[in-house]
């Protein structure tokens, strides 16, 4: 198991969402950039950032999108750990 971030470097949610989330769980993360990495945005149908997959034997199994506040990114957390 494992989290997928999906960032690029002009995403300014994205700076701010990853060291909330990199604190609050011990899940991997993996740090795909949108732009160096265009098949995987693909591949998982990622159309906003920043964009968290929670993925289990290579499958998506939750998704979190946006801006969020620590109180729902707790919540999401809670639900798959």
């Amino acid at each position: 198991m494992e989290l997928l971030f999906f960032t690029s470097k002009t995403c300014m949610a994205c700076k701010q969402l990853l060291p909330r989330l990199q604190a609050m769980t011990k899940i991997k993360i993996t740090i795909i950039d949108v732009e160096q990495s265009p098949e995987i945005v693909t591949n998982y149908s990622v159309s906003s950032l920043p964009t968290v997959l929670y993925i289990v034997d290579n499958k998506p199994q939750k998704q979190l999108t946006g801006s969020v506040s620590e109180k729902v990114l707790r919540e999401w957390l809670d639900e798959i750990e």
